[in-house]
């Protein structure tokens, strides 16, 4: 069974294919009984409120203390992101807080990534040696 919020191309594999369209408050409706949107903006808010302080923190951090929190950031925004049905936006609640913890997300890897990385080229080494250097996706990331 293949379900696509957005109308979205289908796999190919699809033996039968069944097409329904709605309004978007009835679309809204069925979003919210079929995924747990609350117990995830919860968690979208517990991450705006654990991270927010960094972001108004003056000056740099250090090295190591830029990696260690750009590790932490990623892993707690994981542990959302990826339960997140990634709804269109005109279908979930209007004060949708998964829209705010990327935002805080992205400004502030992008603060910590210079540091962490240059912890990274230091003391990070695989078993032959130094790491290879980063591609260009990693400056991307977090970027519309």
């Amino acid at each position: 069974l293949w379900l696509s919020p957005t109308g979205g191309r289908l796999p190919s594999v699809s033996m039968l294919r069944l097409s329904a369209r709605t309004d978007e408050a009835t679309a809204r409706i069925l979003a919210a009984r079929s995924w747990a949107l609350d117990r995830m903006a919860v968690s979208y808010h517990r991450f705006v409120e654990a991270f927010s302080p960094l972001e108004t923190e003056p000056g740099d951090h250090g090295e190591t203390a830029s990696f260690v929190g750009r590790a932490l950031l990623i892993h707690e925004f994981r542990r959302i992101v990826l339960h997140d049905p990634n709804l269109p936006a005109r279908i979930l609640p209007a004060d949708w807080p998964g829209t705010e913890a990327r935002a805080l997300c992205g400004r502030l890897y992008h603060r910590l990534l210079a540091a962490s990385e240059r912890w990274l080229d230091e003391a990070g080494r695989t078993e032959i040696g130094a790491l290879p250097p980063p591609g260009p996706e990693l400056r991307r990331r977090f970027h519309s």
